[in-house]
């Protein structure tokens, strides 16, 4: 498992130097005045005479030449770690474990020899709070200065933050057992602060206030519940990260949820101020993607650590926000702020 860890450790900063060499490749060709496609051809972008034009023509070759060598070590770099790992995953799978009184199969059991959910209470009395760790992951990536989310947008596979570690040692040890996050401090401001996701939830929380104030100014409450449930994404990629793991909301598990209050108060100048009071519920379910190659082995090698232990669950994070929105006398929106505005 070190063995495997090393290998994994020095790939990535492997992986990295490639890729920054062939970025560079690319970036030298386009400062030259070309164009490089996706399928790595160079073009043209200047004008060119006749004077000028076999020598473009050579640098146009020597650009793609150069490109697609650096490419090809980047492949090839990627080619010999996946293949040293899965050299490491078939020496583990390799191992077996002999069982005390006659038993043919190997059993782990927690140090408190207990089976309940891992989050919900310490052997000491203690309540564990949803970091599954009493907060030591964020306090560590506040030391590290680790951004939440990552910065590598999931090109790095070794890359990780809080909610992401917190994720994946659930999957690996928690036993299949659904994870119910609600108005958690840190899950909350982690869930708030992902831009994409305030974006999709905008134009809901909006619907939601003119609906109100519609309904009002036709002679109805100043109240009015409401419950919503659509399709909600973070982001994709293949990092240790928490908006990675969650990726999008799933249907089978709640898809995403948004219920509450709304208050419609006529203001003096002739305005309205609608104030929604809302519940948002993020509901995925965690398990591997084998639409990605990495979550292959990285499933493979889970089930081998853990002795086929790794199950996947569904989490539910749930969080409570206010929005406050000012419509004209025409019902025209004027303002907004609170959640998701900023």
């Amino acid at each position: 498992m070190h063995a495997a860890a090393d290998i994994a450790t020095n790939g990535a900063d492997d992986l990295r130097a490639a890729q920054r060499a062939a970025l560079e490749a690319i970036a030298e060709a386009e400062a030259d005045g070309f164009r490089v496609s996706d399928d790595l051809s160079v073009a043209d972008t200047r004008r060119v005479d006749v004077f000028t034009m076999a020598a473009r023509r050579t640098a146009a070759t020597e650009h793609a030449e150069y490109i697609q060598w650096n490419a090809e070590q980047l492949l090839a770099t990627d080619t010999l770690i996946g293949e040293r790992l899965n050299g490491k995953v078939a020496e583990l799978d390799s191992i077996t474990f002999g069982a005390a009184g006659g038993s043919d199969k190997a059993k782990i059991e927690f140090v408190d020899n207990q089976t309940g959910d891992r989050d919900a209470r310490h052997p000491d009395g203690r309540e564990r709070d949803p970091d599954g760790e009493y907060g030591r992951r964020t306090r560590d990536d506040d030391f590290f200065r680790r951004p939440e989310g990552g910065d590598s947008n999931g090109s790095d596979y070794l890359e990780s933050d809080w909610a992401g570690r917190a994720i994946l040692d659930r999957y690996l040890v928690g036993g299949g057992r659904d994870w119910n996050i609600q108005d958690n401090p840190e899950w909350s401001r982690y869930m708030m602060n992902h831009d994409g996701l305030a974006r999709q939830l905008d134009g809901q929380v909006r619907d939601q206030a003119q609906q109100s104030l519609t309904e009002y100014l036709s002679g109805n409450h100043t109240d009015r519940n409401y419950a919503t449930q659509f399709h909600a994404e973070t982001q994709n990629g293949e990092s240790m990260v928490g908006y990675q793991y969650l990726n999008g909301s799933n249907q089978r598990a709640g898809d995403f949820q948004m219920d509450g209050t709304t208050h419609v108060q006529p203001l003096a100048d002739g305005t309205y101020r609608v104030t929604v009071d809302g519940v948002y519920r993020f509901n995925d379910i965690i398990d591997p993607n084998f639409d990605y190659s990495t979550d292959t082995w990285k499933n493979r090698i889970a089930e081998i650590v853990t002795l086929g232990q790794a199950e996947p669950y569904q989490i539910h994070i749930g969080w409570h926000a206010e929005s406050e929105f000012i419509f004209d006398q025409n019902g025209s929106l004027v303002s907004a702020k609170g959640y998701p505005y900023k």
